[in-house]
Order: structure tokens, then C-alpha cells, then sequence
């Protein structure tokens, strides 16, 4: 679970700088309503497509799923939203050990909170999201900002 902490704490420091923080507001409840894992599969595992690169088999007949006409609600009742927010998650957790805390922290506030505004982050929040963002180079931003150690060492002598 050290993969949903990293992002935990990062939405925490957000929230913490926040001039909406107020005393009323229950910040367990905005963490645990913005990283669901539904939520988190829903919006940005379907914005990544993990559901086409995902090695996963629903636990329904496939001529149960021709026949619901409400697709959205049956990826959602079938699990596939969990499988591909736990991917997201695992996704945030491999950035963070491969790359190290300033990738997974850029990872985080230009790929993914921006895509939960209003869709788990409360909006009274939305501007800090989006500002922190586009401070980071917006949602196309760079995620590695030096090529590589060796690199930086060389451009500083």
C-alpha cells in the first residue's frame, strides 16, 4: 500500500497548503473520495486506456455483458474501474521507487488530479489543483526534467 500513501501524501500537502482549507472540512473524507479506487479507475485509468493494456478477465459470462445496455455501469459493477484504479495506483508507486518522489510528485498533479476535479476532489479545490499543474508544465508537461544524473553533474561543471 505504499503506492496509495505516496499519492495520499501528496493530495495531504495540496489540501494543507490550501487557502479553501477550512476548519469544517473533513479531510479523511476529500482523501478517501478523491483516491478511490473506482474513482481513480474511472477517470484516469479510462483516460490512460489501462482497460485495453490490462491482462484482466471479468467475473461475467461475455454474453451477460453483450446484452447490458448500460455499459458505464456495468464496467463498474464488474470490477474493471477497481482493477484499473489499484493500476493507477501501482502505476504512481513504480514512478515513485524507479524514479524517485519529484517524478511521482509531478506524476500525480499533472496527470492525475487534474482529471478528478469535481469527480473526487471537492471543487472548492479545483483552482489549487489546477494551479499546482500548470506551475508543473500542465498536463503535457515534462515528467523528468533532467535527462539523466550523469548529465546534470556534467552541465554543472
Amino acid at each position: 500500500m505504499a503506492r496509495r500513501r505516496v499519492m495520499e501524501s501528496y493530495l495531504l500537502l495540496m489540501l494543507n497548503a490550501s487557502h479553501n482549507m477550512r476548519p469544517g472540512v473533513n479531510v479523511d473524507e476529500v482523501v478517501a473520495r478523491t483516491l478511490n479506487s473506482y474513482t481513480l479507475g474511472e477517470t484516469v485509468g479510462s483516460k490512460w486506456a489501462l482497460g485495453r493494456v490490462m491482462r484482466w478477465t471479468p467475473s461475467v459470462a461475455a454474453r451477460l455483458l453483450k446484452k447490458e445496455s448500460d455499459q458505464k455501469e456495468l464496467l463498474r459493477s464488474v470490477g474493471l474501474y477497481k482493477v484499473q484504479g489499484d493500476a493507477v495506483s501501482a502505476l504512481v508507486g513504480g514512478v515513485f521507487f524507479q524514479f524517485g518522489g519529484s517524478v511521482a510528485h509531478r506524476l500525480f498533479h499533472t496527470r492525475i488530479l487534474p482529471h478528478l476535479i469535481g469527480k473526487g476532489l471537492p471543487l472548492p479545490f479545483d483552482q489549487d489543483a489546477k494551479s499546482i499543474s500548470n506551475r508543473m508544465g500542465g498536463t503535457n508537461g515534462k515528467l523528468v526534467l533532467v535527462d539523466s544524473p550523469l548529465k546534470a553533474i556534467q552541465q554543472a561543471s
